[in-house]
């Protein structure tokens, strides 16, 4: 029998492989970050956010974060069912 986390962890990776669940979740992630440098006084949009990631390894962690925490949020709303 399996425990919950692993549970959990096979369910995100599922998730991940839903290209309209991680669309959503990718663009979200890309627009907190966004809105991450415009409160820290810089000019962005969640396409130079893209853009960024390429040469700025903590702008594309702070992106992974969102996105795992998002993928995160989507589980726990399936079990709210």
């Amino acid at each position: 029998m399996k425990n919950l986390s692993s549970i959990a962890i096979d369910t995100i990776n599922n998730y991940k492989q839903n290209k309209i669940i991680m669309d959503f979740v990718k663009k979200e992630a890309l627009e907190k970050v966004a809105e991450e440098i415009r409160a820290a006084g810089g000019s962005s949009t969640y396409k130079a956010v893209e853009i960024l990631m390429i040469r700025h390894k903590p702008i594309a962690d702070r992106v992974k974060d969102y996105i795992d925490s998002g993928l995160y949020g989507c589980y726990l709303a399936s079990l709210q069912k």
